[in-house]
């Protein structure tokens, strides 16, 4: 019940999953939030290089790998940065190690909208705009229901904001770091 509240964006099941629910192996999750991207940007990739040798797939889907993880370590950097600007003055008892880990692990759990890769292979969906537009919105509302779980204080547009520009420039610096590597192996 509690997945499919989280599917429905309600913020009481991400508040009940954050802070009720121990989930054990944070690994797993990553590499397959981390997995599914890649693919996502693989497939994106494979289409607009069209055929290409098996060598030449492999490298962009590295690259991908690579971007992805890119993406989402900036991410969890910029809402640790989030932390450390709100408690930089307080002296509370919050500023413990296992806070920051509770972020970043939390943090990680807003990925969980790269999954729909699946859908995309099942239905062949991976060069349709709406299907982009759509995985977009729902990790942007994914990540802003966990922001608002994580900061209460803040008002949900700064969250949102925050949000939009985290993703932003989690992007722009997956894009800047690998754009040289993505041309070469395109050309």
């Amino acid at each position: 019940m509690v997945v499919v509240d989280m599917l429905l964006h309600y913020i009481e099941a991400y508040r009940h999953i954050l802070y009720n629910m121990k989930i054990k192996n944070y690994t797993r999750l990553i590499v397959i939030f981390l997995f599914c991207d890649a693919y996502d940007k693989w497939i994106t990739r494979k289409e607009a290089v069209g055929d290409a040798p098996i060598y030449e797939l492999e490298w962009i889907f590295y690259i991908a790998l690579l971007r992805s993880a890119t993406e989402m370590g900036v991410f969890i950097l910029m809402v640790l940065g989030l932390e450390w600007l709100m408690r930089f003055k307080q002296a509370d008892s919050n500023k413990t190690p296992s806070r920051w880990i509770f972020l970043m692990l939390s943090t990680i759990l807003g990925f969980y909208g790269n999954v729909a890769v699946v859908l995309s292979i099942v239905f062949r969906l991976s060069d349709q705009l709406s299907y982009r537009l759509v995985l977009h919105l729902f990790l942007f509302i994914s990540h802003l229901q966990i922001q608002r779980s994580l900061f209460p204080s803040l008002s949900f547009a700064f969250n949102a904001l925050y949000v939009f520009l985290a993703s932003g420039i989690s992007m722009f610096s997956s894009n800047l770091l690998f754009i040289n590597s993505i041309n070469k192996s395109i050309y």
